[in-house]
């Protein structure tokens, strides 16, 4: 199940932002509470409508009248035409390339879809805007390069530009972003599951973290904390540094105990008991499985889906007599 960005509930039925397809929220109030974070690095996705000037050759117009219906298909079968009319680094080529890039994202895989031709596209307009001295097209590009490396499963790759966004961020002093970016990125390596993505996943985290608490706003330092804390503790089993997962962790249990939050305590618990399980510590394994099976009873997590509720109980259930029977 994917989780809501600004509440952190997880549920089969979340709805996508409109613009960048990426992010998703469990109902329009977390999506109007979340907007302020959010818009930040919602650029992915927008079709660029400056028409060209009149007199431009005929392939550029068709090619923007199909932009603008968003015909994916038939911009992505134009790409040869119109690459080949775009001369010189200027304001019409890096429009037209950066929404040929877009097509090439949105387009339905049997007509076309090519995510990593589409980061090639928009790596080359990055490289224009540099020449041109346009930072905020290169922080566009930037964002929508991280977003399609990760989906496309290099999120190695996105460190480049995810390094090169939070820099600039650490000069504007924009916290929000650092911490957003550092999560995402680094989210997104320790699902990859190899020690060669989690070792490169802590530098960000820990960025990330230091950031969550210049974040505006106590949610928002609060859930960027949250995700920092929980990615690094798995970044650090991964490398089997175990002493580090267990502080990492440790802090985790202590913030969802602040929070209240019955659902987040109940998966830090569980975190903490595989990490001591790994250590030997059997006992404490259990310990924690029992706490976090009484934390999962009935009434105690009401932000939790029920569904969910049985399903993790059950699997605490299961972890702990597989503990005892050893």
């Amino acid at each position: 199940n994917m989780s809501c960005f600004e509440c952190g509930n997880a549920s089969t039925e979340l709805k996508q932002c409109a613009t960048c397809k990426e992010a998703k929220y469990c109902s329009s109030d977390c999506q109007r509470a979340h907007w302020k974070v959010h818009k930040k690095m919602c650029n992915a996705g927008r079709i660029h409508t400056h028409a060209p000037a009149s007199g431009s050759p005929a392939a550029l117009q068709r090619f923007h009248l199909l932009a603008q219906k968003e015909d994916w298909a038939g911009m992505v079968q134009m790409a040869d035409q119109v690459r080949a009319v775009l001369k010189g680094k200027n304001e019409v080529t890096t429009m037209t390339l950066q929404n040929l890039a877009l097509a090439y994202w949105r387009v339905p895989a049997t007509q076309g879809r090519d995510l990593l031709k589409s980061a090639e596209l928009l790596e080359e307009v990055e490289g224009m805007f540099e020449v041109l001295g346009q930072v905020q097209g290169q922080l566009s590009c930037w964002n929508s390069l991280i977003s399609l490396l990760v989906k496309a499963g290099r999120p190695s790759e996105a460190a480049k530009w995810t390094e090169k966004l939070m820099d600039y961020a650490t000069i504007s002093e924009d916290h929000d972003l650092i911490g957003m970016h550092g999560v995402f990125l680094g989210e997104a390596l320790v699902s990859a599951q190899s020690t060669d993505n989690a070792q490169l996943a802590i530098p960000f985290l820990e960025r990330a973290l230091a950031a969550s608490t210049k974040c505006e706003g106590p949610q928002a330092d609060n859930d960027l904390r949250m995700k920092a804390l929980a990615a690094l503790g798995c970044a650090y089993m991964d490398l089997e540094q175990f002493d580090k997962a267990l502080e990492t962790t440790t802090l985790s249990v202590s913030d969802m105990e602040a929070r209240n939050d019955g659902g987040g305590i109940a998966g830090a618990l569980r975190r903490r008991a595989m990490i001591y399980s790994r250590m030997g510590q059997f006992e404490n394994a259990a310990t924690d499985l029992q706490t976090m099976l009484q934390v999962l009873a009935p009434g105690r997590c009401p932000g939790m889906p029920e569904a969910m509720r049985l399903e993790v109980a059950a699997e605490g259930q299961t972890l702990l007599q597989r503990l005892r029977g050893n």
